[in-house]
C-alpha cells in the first residue's frame, strides 16, 4: 500500500471482482477509488456536500485526537445530509466476529438500495455482494482509524448505474473505532 505524503495520503484501487469470494459483483461494482488523508480526501472531493460533511467531520475532533467521540456528532446538525447518510456501530457478534449495525439509515439510500436497514445488521443487507463490499470498507476504515473516500460507478438494485462518492469517518473511544458515519453523493446515470 503505497503512501505518498506527510498526512498518510492513500490512493488504491480495492478490486472487490478477484479471487476474494465475490466474483459475481457486477464489472460496474467491481472497482472503487479509496483515498486517506485529509488532504488528498480535500482534494479528490466532487462534491460540495461531501466537502462540508468533512469539514463538519474535521471539527468535532478534541485536542487533536484523530477519533473523535460519537458523542459529538449529531444527526439534526446537518439535515440536508440526513437521507444519504448512515451510522454504524461496530458490534461483537456471539460468534465473536465482528459485524456493524446500521443505528441511522437515510430514506435516500433506501429508496437507492431498496432496503431499510436501520437496526439491522450489514450483514443481512439483501444482496450479499454488496454487504461484503461494505464491510471490505468498513474493515479498512476500522483499521486504519481514518476517514476515507470511496468513488466509483455501480449499479442500483434496480438496475439504474449510478457514479457514487462516499466518505467513511469513524468515531471512537481510547483509539478503538466504534462508529462510522459514512455520507454518500451520487450521479444518475453514470
Amino acid at each position: 500500500m503505497p503512501i505518498d505524503g506527510d498526512d498518510n495520503s492513500l490512493d488504491l484501487s480495492l478490486d472487490l471482482g478477484s479471487g476474494d469470494g465475490l466474483e459475481d459483483i457486477p464489472s460496474a461494482d467491481a472497482d472503487m477509488q479509496l483515498l486517506l488523508g485529509e488532504d488528498a480526501i480535500k482534494a479528490g472531493l466532487r462534491s460540495s456536500q461531501l466537502r462540508e460533511m468533512f469539514e463538519y467531520y474535521l471539527s468535532l475532533r478534541e485536542g487533536g485526537q484523530h477519533l473523535p467521540p460519537r458523542s459529538r456528532f449529531n444527526p439534526a446538525e446537518k439535515p440536508r445530509h440526513l437521507p444519504n447518510i448512515f451510522l454504524v456501530e461496530r458490534e461483537v457478534q456471539p460468534d465473536g466476529s465482528i459485524d456493524y449495525r446500521y443505528r441511522v439509515y437515510g430514506t435516500g439510500l433506501t429508496v437507492l438500495f431498496g432496503a431499510e436497514m436501520t437496526g439491522k445488521l450489514v450483514s443481512e443487507f439483501p444482496g450479499k455482494n454488496r454487504a461484503a463490499r461494505s464491510r471490505k470498507i468498513m474493515d479498512q476504515v476500522v483499521a486504519l482509524k481514518r476517514p476515507v473516500r470511496t468513488a466509483g460507478n455501480f449499479v442500483t438494485r434496480n438496475g439504474m448505474p449510478v457514479f457514487g462518492e462516499s466518505l467513511v469517518m469513524p468515531f471512537g473511544e481510547n483509539g478503538a473505532v466504534t462508529h462510522l458515519l459514512a455520507d454518500l453523493d451520487y450521479d444518475r446515470g453514470a
